[in-house]
């Protein structure tokens, strides 16, 4: 099988019309990295995918497959990242309706025989993009740049405007033109009705494929300063730069520019350069009679694309970096792969403060799948943590008897994996204060198989959850303290009967019985994707009765436990996971 590394849009694409330049193999880039907020406050990313063959033509959407990793750091661009679940990966192809192609043409006057071709080859394009329900504008290029018709999908409006292009002497203010065809699509966005998507393949579904093709012969000589300025020729009073160019983007997500260059006076290096950096195609061309094909090729780009959305963890928002690799097989022994990394600025949910999640379980002796036990452990930080990358403080209580004492650990090397900042702290013998939980937004106090003993770590729980911070309580005794010597009900939200080793006649301890635990249906962020498992639990877990919330508060319960019943006897199930949001919780 034959292997072509290309790495995102770092290829330089050389047609071959009339060049003596060999095509390049299948290639592929990633393009238009995006994220947006659902209407519940979810986290959703996406990307295009752009496949095209040795001839540059666009391989349509459909056609080989095609297959993606997405990961995501919260530690720099060097990582480590957190790889996306491919099960949470929706993928679509792009919908030609919602095509936007801004045309940006020079028009010097060394294309003055060229210029019945231009204006053929940029209305032949318009109308494909058109009659396919999409949007096309026009940027005149000369001394001066100016938009001769904003985004439209009216045709004669636009012919209008191409019918407008004329050539004469001058300068060539390339860059202007670029930035002044990127405006035309941002100022079209800014128009547009607000969308709300619920999930990732709606999000996929509203994404627009918009694109700017850039045409010239020479090289830029007077954007930056209006170093030809004159009376006649004034400029619009803004520099433009190529670095400016690279970093044009809509809504946080750059536009693709594909830059053609027609002979050995186009500045190929600058415009491969920009093309290159924003994720699209340079051609290399040395026959005028070929633009109108290549300008026809490149309009097909557009609607042609695979299209990947996925939704993020919770805690996956803010300042992040983006590595999506691609694999691209063609179904004839041709194999490409790339990867490109993007950084994002996530939106991130609004979160209440001081919410405290109690898990009477200790869940390495439950027979939980390890992938429900991590989306579990995840969706459970996420939701009490009052922040969107919360620092993750791990305690494991010294009065655990060595009962599955590794479970605290297990845990922490589970978010750790998972991508968080989290730290593990061994409870000294006396407790653990307000100053040991200084710096971190979620704690997560664990005592897998005892309860808890020392009075100063509940107070520092209390205090840090009174501050707003979120907490965990976890062990199948977490209901009471030692001795009854302290109610944990203030954070439990639970009364204390019994520790569970007997329940409906039955015994379980330590393996001798067990209970059936179900998590429930509700909506609810911790069990998402959960909802309605059922696992066995063969250890005692806490009676315990949910007690009434606080006035302006509320608590639920998410999961119960029952025990397997014979004959006629009834027995109630028990609360086993306890969710609770303080009174008048302020948000951040």
């Amino acid at each position: 099988m034959r292997r072509y590394h290309l790495i995102s849009a770092s290829a330089l694409f050389m047609a071959a019309c009339g060049t003596e330049t060999a095509p390049v193999p299948v290639g592929a880039l990633t393009q238009a990295i995006r994220a947006g907020a659902g209407q519940e406050g979810e986290v959703f990313l996406g990307a295009d995918l752009l496949v095209t063959d040795t001839g540059g033509a666009a391989v349509p959407c459909g056609v080989g497959d095609v297959q993606f990793t997405v990961e995501v750091s919260r530690n720099g661009v060097e990582g480590p990242y957190q790889v996306i679940d491919s099960a949470r990966v929706y993928r679509a192809c792009s919908s030609p309706n919602q095509g936007q192609l801004a045309l940006a043409f020079d028009n010097s006057q060394s294309l003055e025989n060229e210029l019945d071709t231009i204006k053929a080859a940029a209305l032949r394009v318009s109308d494909t993009v058109i009659e396919r329900g999409g949007q096309v504008s026009l940027t005149r290029i000369s001394t001066n740049a100016n938009v001769l018709s904003p985004l439209s999908r009216e045709r004669d409006s636009v012919q209008t405007a191409i019918d407008g292009m004329f050539t004469s002497n001058g300068w060539s203010a390339i860059y202007d033109g670029v930035r002044m065809a990127h405006q035309t699509l941002g100022l079209a966005e800014s128009d547009a009705k607000v969308d709300s998507f619920g999930d990732a393949s709606a999000f996929c579904d509203l994404g627009r494929a918009r694109g700017i093709v850039v045409f010239t012969d020479g090289a830029e000589n007077n954007s930056s300063h209006q170093q030809h300025w004159s009376e006649e020729y004034p400029g619009d009073g803004i520099d433009t730069s190529l670095e400016d160019l690279m970093q044009l983007n809509i809504a946080a997500t750059t536009t693709p520019i594909y830059t053609v260059g027609l002979g050995p006076k186009a500045d190929h290096a600058a415009l491969s350069s920009l093309a290159n950096a924003t994720g699209g195609r340079h051609v290399a061309m040395e026959d005028p009679g070929a633009i109108e094909d290549v300008l026809s090729m490149l309009a097909e780009y557009g609607e042609s694309t695979h299209r990947i959305c996925t939704e993020l963890p919770d805690h996956v928002c803010g300042s992040l970096d983006v590595r999506i690799h691609h694999q691209f097989n063609d179904g004839n022994d041709n194999l490409i792969e790339g990867s490109t990394i993007r950084h994002l600025e996530l939106p991130c949910p609004v979160r209440a403060r001081g919410r405290v999640a109690t898990m009477l379980l200790t869940l390495d002796a439950s027979d939980m799948q390890a992938e429900t036990v991590n989306r579990l452990v995840a969706q459970t930080i996420n939701w009490v943590s009052p922040v969107d990358a919360p620092r993750v403080l791990f305690v494991r209580d010294d009065f655990h008897h060595d009962e599955f004492a590794h479970d605290t650990s297990k845990l922490y090397d589970t978010l750790v994996a998972a991508g968080y900042a989290a730290s593990f702290l061994d409870e000294a013998s006396d407790g653990v204060g307000t100053e040991d939980l200084e710096g971190y937004d979620v704690v997560w106090f664990s005592n897998p198989g005892y309860p808890m003993d020392d009075i100063k770590s509940f107070n520092a729980l209390l205090r840090f959850s009174d501050a707003g911070g979120g907490v965990v309580m976890q062990g199948d005794d977490m209901s009471w303290s030692f001795g009854h010597s302290f109610s944990t009900e203030p954070l439990t939200q639970l009364k204390h009967v019994d520790n569970g080793t007997e329940y409906c006649g039955q015994t379980i301890d330590n393996g001798r019985g067990s209970y059936n635990v179900s998590l429930g249906d509700l909506p609810h962020p911790i069990l998402a994707g959960l909802e309605g498992q059922v696992f066995s639990y063969p250890d005692d877990i806490d009676t315990a009765k949910l007690v009434a919330a606080p006035a302006g508060g509320s608590n639920e319960v998410l999961a119960w436990a029952t025990v397997p019943v014979k004959g006629n006897k009834k027995c109630g199930s028990k609360p086993v996971i306890v969710a609770y949001t303080p009174p008048n919780p302020s948000a951040l």
